[in-house]
């Protein structure tokens, strides 16, 4: 069943263990439909849109801890414990810790070299969507099908300039958790179990993130980009099952 507090679209539909999925830049809940019809049978699923993307309203800051604020408020009452993400479950887990009980993060966004990211800043306030589609266009792999770009581009297109402005920028200015080097000491506040999957054009991000929690289980699938989890829906699944059931067991 959708619900809305007139800010925050989001669904709320099966029983059990409850997990939250967010999204990310330029997105909405949507990305998560295949995992969640495969978790609804034995899980609680609940899925925002954020602010600013999908069917939430537009507000004020689109800083990861903006994001984060506004899932801590929505799931205080629900009883969520596990969180399937980025930066913006990764900000939760440490900001509300007792709102998480495991992570499982989807070859995240966090890390990156200013060097890289900082000349794009210019770019994004004067042309947003056409930064947006581009980067998108980068994310993809060999497995890609020709459908998925398709659909992204449509929902990053329709997103307000403004969000797709000051989400990257939340992300990726000089102060922003995206950074590597700003994030790297946040990030090792998180404690809770983590299963972080990575596309192999991520591999060398993959050992630094081993570094950063040594209890993480980090996964590198070759062959896959950044949207594995919809290159290879039915994989993931069941990966993400078989270690939300083992974290289940040994708790």
């Amino acid at each position: 069943m959708p619900y809305s507090d007139d800010r925050l679209f989001f669904t709320d539909a099966g029983s059990g263990q409850a997990v939250v999925m967010i999204h990310g830049w330029t997105c909405d809940g949507s990305d998560w439909a295949w995992l969640e019809s495969a978790l609804r049978a034995d899980h609680r699923t609940i899925v925002p849109d954020l602010r600013g993307h999908g069917r939430s309203a537009e507000q004020d800051g689109y800083l990861p801890q903006h994001f984060a604020a506004d899932i801590a408020g929505l799931l205080t009452g629900l009883g969520v414990s596990d969180a399937l993400g980025g930066i913006i479950a990764s900000v939760l887990a440490v900001a509300h810790p007792s709102l998480v009980q495991r992570l499982v993060l989807v070859d995240p966004a966090y890390g990156a070299d200013p060097d890289v990211v900082g000349p794009m800043l210019p770019a994004v306030t004067a042309v947003p969507h056409k930064i947006a589609l581009a980067s998108l266009r980068a994310f993809y792999g060999e497995a890609t099908p020709s459908w998925l770009p398709v659909w992204h581009a449509r929902r990053a297109v329709g997103t307000p300039e403004a969000v797709v402005r000051d989400t990257f920028f939340g992300m990726y200015s000089p102060d922003g958790l995206g950074i590597r080097s700003v994030g790297e000491p946040y990030l090792r506040q998180r404690s809770q179990p983590m299963l972080v999957v990575y596309s192999g054009r991520n591999a060398e991000q993959a050992v630094w993130e081993r570094s950063l929690n040594a209890a993480t289980t980090v996964d590198v699938w070759d062959g896959y980009g950044h949207f594995l989890f919809q290159e290879a829906p039915a994989t993931f699944a069941a990966r993400v099952k078989e270690w939300l059931t083992a974290g289940a067991e040994l708790a």
